[in-house]
């Protein structure tokens, strides 16, 4: 993945690090150097990798940072200027990311709540800096306002069969003013199927995050709380969901109000399915009496 300026590229393999390069350009076209390797702890390694805005982390702070999420769903940060990972999360806890494609973290608690495993949601893209879809091990699409707090405010589309394994937003103006949004999901079916996302009337904004959620943990999380309280101090140690525990929740102000589309007004709408494995998935390709193929 590219930093934000296009000047650094974060390389990750199964060989539990992460490989910075630097970035140049010229006539001859561009040139990649190597500048450091992050080591991946835990014995995991990088799935998913987001690089922060510059001067993102507050007090001046014009750091760049790195946050991946590993295999085994651990989400680990780096500070790129000197490879050192940061094992202190609060130090993360306001820092804006220019892209969120992490499967898990502070901003997605709404996917995971009420129960659900962590590998049931497979991949995620943030659109624009208010809607997030995400890919489901069942093969929905989901969306959801970012950040994600609410279980109850998902929106679920049927795609594929089998495990959506990619999920990729193409955001043509940003989700409104009229503007195109395209939305492209990978399945575990060797498809790629192109959506359109369609906005039928302008969405409001919610006045207070915590009297809409209806799930007891995360309204508790979303009260007042001391600045130097973690989620450790809140949420109980959890196998399935063990990377909550490390993770810090951001200040009090960038959770009191949340703006974003109403998911009522929002569809995703079938533009086109690229490719198709009938071997992988079968029985559900019918004709129709006018000899149409219905997918």
């Amino acid at each position: 993945r590219f930093s934000p300026g296009g000047e650094k590229l974060a390389v990750a393999h199964r060989a539990s690090s992460i490989v910075l390069l630097t970035t140049t350009g010229g006539e001859g076209g561009v040139f990649y150097k190597p500048l450091r390797t992050l080591s991946v702890s835990l014995g995991g390694y990088a799935i998913a990798l987001d690089w922060s805005e510059g001067g993102s982390g507050g007090n001046g702070d014009k750091a760049l940072y790195l946050q991946g999420t590993t295999n085994i769903l651990d989400l680990l940060f780096w500070e790129v200027d000197n490879g050192r990972q940061l094992r202190v999360t609060s130090e993360m806890r306001d820092v804006s990311w220019s892209t969120y494609n992490c499967p898990v973290g502070w901003p997605l608690l709404g996917l995971f709540s009420g129960g659900k495993h962590a590998h049931e949601v497979s991949c995620v893209d943030r659109v624009g800096k208010d809607l997030v879809v995400a890919g489901s091990k069942e093969g929905n699409v989901l969306m959801s306002r970012f950040p994600s707090l609410d279980k109850t405010r998902l929106k679920a589309t049927a795609a594929h069969v089998g495990q959506v394994v990619g999920v990729r937003s193409v955001s043509m103006g940003g989700v409104g003013g009229g503007k195109q949004t395209l939305v492209v999901s990978v399945g575990a079916d060797l498809s790629v199927i192109q959506w359109r996302l369609k906005r039928q009337s302008k969405g409001r904004a919610l006045t207070r995050v915590a009297d809409t959620i209806e799930d007891p943990l995360l309204k508790m999380l979303l009260e007042p709380w001391p600045v130097a309280q973690t989620l450790r101090e809140i949420v109980p140690p959890s196998n399935e969901l063990h990377w909550r525990n490390r993770m810090a929740l951001p200040a009090p102000a960038a959770v009191s109000r949340a703006k974003g589309p109403d998911l009522n007004q929002l569809t995703l709408r079938l533009d086109m399915v690229h490719g198709y494995s009938g071997q992988f998935a079968r029985g559900n390709i019918f004709c129709s009496d006018e000899g149409e193929l219905i997918y």
